[in-house]
């Protein structure tokens, strides 16, 4: 039995997603669920603004300075200081 790779699995598994949602959205559209004005109602618009000023208060107290730290320190620091620049200067040697 041959294995997918994750990245062939995670694929199928995002379009499988899309074709649900999309078979969902019809089947609600056919039996007369209006899902515009679902999303215009004021209760939906609410928790909408609710839910998006928490991910932004999680963003910006907790997850942005882990990530500032790994491009800063982690990948601009230590692979592009110590590796990537050293591989460049020994190509740039070749064509000398």
């Amino acid at each position: 039995m041959k294995k997918k790779n994750f990245a062939q699995n995670r694929r199928g598994g995002f379009i499988r997603w899309i074709v649900l949602l999309v078979i969902i959205l019809f089947i609600l559209a056919y039996s007369g669920f209006d899902l515009k004005e679902l999303v215009s109602s004021p209760k939906i618009k609410s928790a909408f603004w609710h839910t998006w000023d928490f991910l932004k208060l999680i963003w910006s107290d907790y997850i942005v300075l882990g990530a500032l730290w790994l491009w800063n320190d982690f990948i601009v620091g230590i692979l592009w200081q110590d590796i990537v620049l050293p591989i460049i200067d020994k190509i740039k040697q070749w064509f000398r």
